[in-house]
């Protein structure tokens, strides 16, 4: 096991009991483990191993396979305070007379800090790091970012980029920050040492945040990213900056030994990032959907602002991401459900689209339509009157018609899944002719979808449904989605983004050259 070991006494918030044991930050297995020496566990409960109240922990992988102890916030003193965040038990063993090693794992380690409890997190800023994000968001600038300041020292190139980094407002209350930074590492002591560059975003609040509401922040950034690179990407979070007024503890800063307002705290978590290499920057333009390569800096911007902004569609992007990302980049194999299910979900993202953009009625449509129904309300009920007033007083006839015969408001039928499909095809027309020219594909893309959508969701003749043109009409309808998405970022050049792309540019080239006819 390697890594980093404080060695010191730890305790829950609630609990004044203190434990002996060591924090071991293993980078090797990507684990955060707590271990603890003594009889007790921090919760003051006592190990017991004689039956017939043997402790359900005491080796509990041998008795019991589904005990299991959670503690939202474990403290630590060392030789700095150290707060651990969602740490389950892992596991207890005698290692001499009563003496025991009892196991925790934690998800976060936040050093020079306790707090009672994540509520008191009062975040005004997160820094992340995302891979290729040099490459993403300064395009050809990013190939060129060090500079020699003197024989044994570099400077980044744009200078000015590092006293006024990039700074974009999404909502009132969230700011993303883009920032370099130069960081040195000794590769030999007293032999050489490494030079470089990273790309850093700090996402920062005018009012205080909780933990939760960043991490969602940055995978929903994170998701953006995702889009355009066609995969799955991890982030890695590395401080925070907290309020201390909540905070049980903290260390203060040597510059300002007094009372400060605002502390940053480092954080060490592996569930994040799950090993990946996270410190990458440089990625081909080809293999970006949209970055600054092809587009200028405001138009970029905009895309980010809309991103985080625009909540109608945000449902309609995680189809599509949620249907590209299945086990991609995996060993894993999709199996012939799982493909089915992947074009069932972007068949649902696209008649989706047409409900939220082009199937929504307006309040004036909605107006009209209650006006319709009040003048056919009045109608109805003035025939209806006439045939009562005909009918003998007090019969049971006059009775059962009155109480069977009601007015019945007029809706509109919901319009049917192919043609909402060419409902959409028709608004990105001209872009589809430009991507694929002539397509026999497209021509019956619509009824192809709806049908195969109605036999799936009905778990009708799955078996029957050739892989081949499933495959071909999946990516057809992936590049369709991925256009309304673009659409709705207000992305410039669609066709030009589509075709250049590599991933869609493979796409296009099956469909174009597919060997499937349909009529």
């Amino acid at each position: 096991m390697t890594g980093l070991k404080y060695s010191g006494e730890w305790f829950l918030p609630e609990n004044n009991l203190k434990l002996s044991g060591r924090l071991v930050i293993d980078e090797e297995n990507k684990k955060i483990s707590l271990e603890l020496y003594g009889e007790q566990y921090l919760d003051g409960s006592w190990v017991i191993i004689n039956n017939p109240d043997r402790d359900k922990r005491y080796r509990s992988k041998e008795h019991n396979h589904s005990y299991e102890t959670r503690h939202i916030v474990i403290l630590g003193t060392t030789r700095t305070l150290i707060t651990l965040i969602n740490c389950q038990w892992d596991g207890t063993e005698d290692i001499g007379v009563n003496t025991y090693l009892i196991k925790y794992q934690a998800k976060f380690a936040f050093f020079d800090a306790h707090i009672r409890s994540l509520a008191d997190l009062q975040i005004e800023s997160g820094t992340f790091i995302y891979p290729y994000l040099s490459s993403w968001f300064d395009g050809f600038k990013s190939m060129n970012k060090l500079d020699y300041a003197s024989p044994n020292e570099f400077k980044l190139t744009d200078e000015d980029e590092k006293d006024d980094p990039a700074s974009i407002s999404v909502t009132d209350s969230l700011h993303l920050v883009f920032f370099d930074q130069i960081n040195r590492h000794m590769k030999e002591f007293g032999v050489h040492h490494e030079t470089k560059f990273q790309k850093y975003l700090n996402l920062e609040y005018t009012e205080p945040a909780s933990f939760q509401n960043l991490l969602m922040d940055a995978a929903h950034f994170k998701r953006l990213l995702e889009f355009s690179h066609g995969k799955p990407l991890r982030n890695k979070l590395l401080k925070i900056k907290v309020r201390t007024d909540k905070l049980l503890n903290y260390i203060r800063p040597a510059y300002n030994p007094d009372k400060v307002d605002t502390i940053h705290l480092d954080v060490v978590n592996f569930t994040l990032h799950k090993g990946e290499d996270v410190f990458k920057h440089t990625q081909h333009q080809n293999y970006m959907l949209f970055s600054a390569w092809n587009m200028d800096v405001k138009e970029l911007n905009d895309i980010i602002q809309k991103w985080f902004v625009n909540e109608p569609m945000f449902s309609i992007y995680d189809i599509y991401l949620d249907s590209n990302n299945w086990f991609n980049h995996s060993d894993v194999q999709l199996s012939p459900v799982m493909f089915k299910n992947r074009f069932l979900n972007i068949v649902q993202g696209i008649e989706a689209y047409y409900r939220e953009v082009l199937g929504s009625k307006t309040e004036q449509q909605n107006s009209d339509q209650e006006k319709e129904n009040q003048l056919r309300k009045a109608e109805f009920d003035l025939k209806k009157n006439l045939i009562l007033e005909s009918l003998e007083k007090g019969s049971e006839l006059k009775e059962w018609f009155n109480s069977h015969f009601k007015y019945k408001r007029f809706i509109e039928k919901d319009t049917g899944l192919e043609n909402m499909l060419r409902s959409v095809m028709s608004q990105f027309d001209e872009h589809l002719k430009q991507i694929f020219g002539k397509s026999q594909v497209l021509d019956f893309f619509p009824r192809y979808a709806s049908t195969i959508r109605n036999r799936l969701s009905h778990g009708n003749n799955h078996k029957e449904i050739p892989g081949k043109e499933l495959r071909i009409f999946f990516h057809a309808g992936q590049i369709i989605l991925a256009i309304c998405i673009m659409f709705s970022l207000d992305i410039k050049n669609i066709p030009e983004k589509i075709t250049s792309y590599d991933l869609f540019a493979r796409y296009i080239t099956q469909i174009r050259n597919t060997e499937l006819h349909f009529r």
